[in-house]
């Protein structure tokens, strides 16, 4: 399949960016499974990440394929909302758009505290809860078909 239709407009899949989150396979596929299923509707990034990598922010109406860590696609998302906020003033609401763990403030600022510190490490940087975030927020506009993959383990 190289097109799926959106809102009635043909999009061609290669000309989309394909994105993974997050670094190790368990909470890779949770976070696509979380997106997926439409619970987790927001994600953030340090800025400074942005510029050390050159890359440009995300962009309102932009459209990714969302897959796992294997790469396989799991749904395609809609850039609804992009701010630049300090990391002490994301609030409450924001921990809950990303849907992760318990959606509180404490358990936002704990994970991100902990990867951003090892982003950080691996730029140069130092962690301080005043360095600016990107926040992104999203929609989910098509989802993929899941093959279910059955055990081959013989039953006696």
């Amino acid at each position: 399949m190289n097109e799926v239709v959106i809102e009635g407009a043909s999009v061609n899949l290669s000309t989309l960016e394909r994105r993974q989150f997050c670094n190790n396979q368990v909470d890779s596929n949770r976070c696509a499974e979380l997106v997926s299923m439409g619970e987790k509707k927001a994600t953030s990034s340090l800025y400074d990440a942005y510029l050390i990598e050159g890359e440009a922010l995300p962009e309102k109406g932009s459209l990714y394929i969302v897959v796992n860590w294997y790469g396989e696609e799991q749904c395609i998302i809609r850039v609804t909302d992009v701010s630049r906020l300090p990391f002490n003033e994301v609030s409450e609401e924001h921990a809950r758009m990303e849907g992760e763990g318990n959606r509180t403030l404490t358990y936002w600022r704990n994970t991100h505290e902990a990867a951003f510190r090892m982003e950080c490490a691996e730029y140069g940087l130092e962690f301080n809860e005043a360095m600016p975030v990107v926040f992104e927020v999203f929609e989910v506009v098509h989802t993929f078909a899941r093959v279910v993959k059955k055990s081959i383990v013989p039953t006696a």
